[in-house]
């Protein structure tokens, strides 16, 4: 990726510019429809930065992902987008995916360590709970 295409993602994440994703700002939350399309629309910077080592996850989720609600979502429809978690537990009833948002080692209990948890119900495939955990020691 070159350094223009890296300074124009980055700056359209910080000031939620509405000419980068061609949608209108508002100051309500984002529907499910707008953060699944902000997903599509940044999924290879997300994918590329797998283990939280550039930063764009921290950000794309400080910025992005936060604001939004993917609960009663099909997991199929964004796990596509997310790639594969960098942890997954399997319970009888449902699934825990986990993605690192930073990288501070292999020691997720580091103060400052952010992850995007998510559940998903193992019998109807529906994301359950969808949130960013931010470890404060």
């Amino acid at each position: 990726m070159n350094k223009q295409t890296t300074f124009f993602l980055v700056v359209c994440l910080l000031l939620g510019s509405s000419s980068c994703t061609g949608q209108k700002n508002s100051k309500t939350l984002p529907t499910a429809d707008t953060c699944l399309s902000n997903l599509k629309f940044y999924s290879t910077y997300w994918k590329k930065d797998s283990i939280g080592d550039n930063g764009f996850r921290d950000l794309f989720s400080l910025f992005k992902l936060e604001k939004c609600s993917f609960k009663n979502t099909r997991w199929e429809e964004i796990s596509k987008y997310l790639g594969s978690p960098n942890f997954t537990f399997k319970h009888e009833d449902y699934i825990h995916y986990r993605y690192k948002l930073t990288n501070f080692g292999s020691d997720l209990s580091l103060p400052g360590t952010r992850i995007l948890e998510i559940f998903v119900d193992s019998k109807s495939d529906l994301i359950t709970s969808f949130f960013i955990k931010e470890i404060d020691g």
